[in-house]
């Protein structure tokens, strides 16, 4: 969508144009606008699904390992605030290479979890903000076109 087209569809879409001879200030719901934007929801749907999706199985990953060291370690009754050095200094060998072994997943787990939050950011920057930019530019073009002070975005009232 073009700024030209934006700025036609801000002109329909502006609900309260209060704009009053003492002040020269406008009111938007940009929510309005944003949903008269093609591919702007589904875009925006979609990445919140992926951010549930990813964050569930993060969640889910970390909650099994969390067990599967729990279990691993109750034979041995770690004392509160024992070191990681201290328990393994009490394990048999193969407990201390299977731990280890779960660290190393926990530090994989942590490391996925970084890079879904990059895909995130990535595509909410690549797909998501040049809309919103787009249509705050068109905003700035219809405050400056009709001589505006300001214009208030009423989702952002309180």
């Amino acid at each position: 969508m073009t700024i030209r087209n934006l700025t036609l569809s801000l002109l329909f879409l502006i609900a309260s144009a209060g704009v009053s001879d003492a002040q020269n200030y406008g009111y938007i719901h940009r929510d309005s606008i944003l949903k008269s934007v093609p591919n702007y929801l589904p875009k925006l749907q979609e990445l919140s699904s992926d951010q549930k999706k990813y964050s569930a199985e993060v969640k889910q990953g970390m909650d099994d390992l969390q067990r599967r060291v729990s279990d691993l370690l109750k034979p041995y009754k770690p004392v509160a605030k024992e070191s990681i050095s201290g328990i393994k200094s009490r394990m048999s060998g193969m407990d201390t290479v299977k731990l280890n072994l779960l660290l190393d997943e926990e530090k994989s787990l942590r490391k996925k979890e970084e890079s879904y939050n990059y895909m995130l950011n990535f595509t909410y920057k690549s797909e998501i903000q040049p809309i919103l930019d787009k249509v705050n530019d068109a905003i700035s073009s219809y405050a400056k076109k009709n001589k505006l002070d300001g214009i208030y975005i009423l989702e952002n009232m309180s």
